[in-house]
């Protein structure tokens, strides 16, 4: 009996706690956020597939679609000389895992002769914003993105993302005034708070937010709807993807967009 009251006691007192830093973490408010890159509610962004074999044809996109400025989000490859390259190569990402051969330069050059080099891309596509993924987990990445915008204003014109939790956080060290997207590490441990209610105190280093499409599957509703209150920015695929498979929107206004989505779904 001693047991079960000492274990009952134990309990009530978890739950007040947990309510009360619940309702604590819905007093603070939010003011309004501005950005240069994203000034409209909805942001539509061209994501080219930047692969070898379709190389050429998203240049082309990308030239037509930066006339005058435009919004776009590209990967990047890391090679083994510590260059970064603007081109989408899934093995890329697992290159700390020793899993794939990694090229140089010289040897992706020679297999991809068009394939611009991130300060290329910089200058040819000056007018360019939006966000640039970094896909390798390797020592020294950050420092080679860093020299290549050391000295130029062009940083602000792009949000540095990356899934690996190191990466971005090596960068916000090195730079804090540069702009990152939340890593998924990050997201999950948003996404692990919010699932036992506690989302309202969950710690969002970031404002900026690039989910997949099997993201807005994974997480709880309720973090969406935690982002939405802090009127953080949030890149999702284009709602009509089968249309326009290379597009992404950003939602200033995310809390409308869930409310529509959960609309649309309750009305099927």
């Amino acid at each position: 009996m001693k047991s079960f009251l000492l274990i009952s006691s134990g309990l009530m007192v978890c739950v007040i706690f947990h309510t009360i830093f619940r309702f604590w973490g819905y007093t603070k408010a939010y003011s309004e956020r501005l950005s240069p890159l994203f000034p409209k509610q909805i942001n539509h962004v061209f994501y080219p597939e930047l692969s070898t074999e379709n190389y050429s044809k998203s240049l082309e996109q990308i030239k037509e679609v930066c006339q005058p400025s435009c919004l776009l989000a590209v990967d990047t490859y890391y090679t083994k000389d510590n260059k970064i390259y603007i081109l989408s190569e899934k093995a890329n990402r697992y290159q700390h895992l020793g899993k794939s051969e990694i090229l140089n330069s010289e040897e992706l050059l020679k297999r991809n002769p068009e394939a611009l080099s991130l300060a290329s891309f910089v200058e040819t596509f000056p007018q360019a914003k939006g966000y640039l993924h970094i896909e390798a987990n390797t020592p020294g990445i950050v420092r080679s993105l860093i020299s290549t915008f050391e000295g130029a204003e062009k940083y602000k014109n792009f949000i540095f993302c990356s899934n690996y939790g190191n990466v971005v956080r090596s960068l916000r060290k090195e730079k804090p005034h540069w702009k990152t997207c939340a890593s998924q590490d990050e997201e999950t441990k948003a996404h692990i708070l919010s699932s036992i209610y506690l989302e309202s105190i969950a710690g969002l280093p970031t404002e900026h937010f690039f989910f997949s499409s099997l993201d807005l599957t994974r997480y709880s509703d309720r973090l969406y709807h935690e982002i939405a209150r802090r009127t953080y920015f949030s890149a999702i695929p284009f709602e009509n993807a089968s249309e326009q498979p290379h597009r992404i929107e950003v939602h200033k206004d995310f809390a409308s967009f869930l409310s529509s989505k959960n609309s649309t779904v309750n009305q099927q």
